[in-house]
């Protein structure tokens, strides 16, 4: 069997598939379970529309499976990790992606501590190697994904790109220990000046 994406997988079922819940004798017949193509067509509108929402939000999200292998992402997480879209990282686990063996391990690692604990993680500051080598700073929060019955289905994480925050905060630290060094220096000068008078 073909695997569903995320998208797919919590879409309702078409009409025709509800009744396959009822008693064995109203089972209806292999013809009677294939949808109309206009509730087909319905079906894959709703199913974009919902990962058109996912990729128009400010922050990249992923989901994935309680043995965390992907069940969908966000377009932004697929082409950081080279693929041409979300369906190309459905079942992959983080190992199958670009990140460095350490960041995957980190990754699944506050994964499974999510699962186990049952409670969120808020604000982890991370890197991630992307595809085409260059490495970005993340600040990721993750919690159980849960079923409208409770049941629990998996990791949700989303992220946004702290990179620039990053970079500026380390400029911003270099430039102040220059200054400290440029003054230390200064005041070492007027000290050995004020000697040699």
């Amino acid at each position: 069997a073909s695997a569903l994406t995320p998208i797919q997988a919590a879409a309702p079922a078409p009409p025709a598939a509800v009744a396959v819940q009822a008693t064995p004798a109203a089972v209806p017949s292999l013809p009677a379970l294939r949808a109309a193509p206009s509730e087909v067509a319905a079906l894959r509108r709703r199913i974009a529309v919902y990962q058109a929402v996912i990729d128009a939000l400010p922050y990249a999200i992923f989901w994935k499976d309680p043995a965390l292998d992907f069940l969908g992402c966000s377009q932004s997480i697929a082409v950081s990790a080279g693929r041409p879209d979300p369906d190309a990282i459905v079942g992959l686990s983080d190992f199958d992606l670009p990140w460095t063996r350490a960041q995957s391990e980190a990754f699944r690692a506050d994964d499974r501590d999510v699962l186990a604990a049952d409670q969120p993680r808020e604000n982890i500051i991370e890197p991630q190697r992307q595809a085409d080598g260059s490495e970005r700073w993340l600040e990721t929060s993750k919690r159980p994904l849960r079923g409208r019955d409770g049941e629990l289905l998996g990791v949700v994480g989303w992220f946004r790109d702290i990179t620039e925050q990053q970079q500026a905060a380390r400029a911003a630290e270099e430039a102040s220990r220059a200054l400290l060094q440029a003054l230390s220096t200064r005041s070492e000068e007027r000290r050995v000046g004020k000697e040699c008078l």
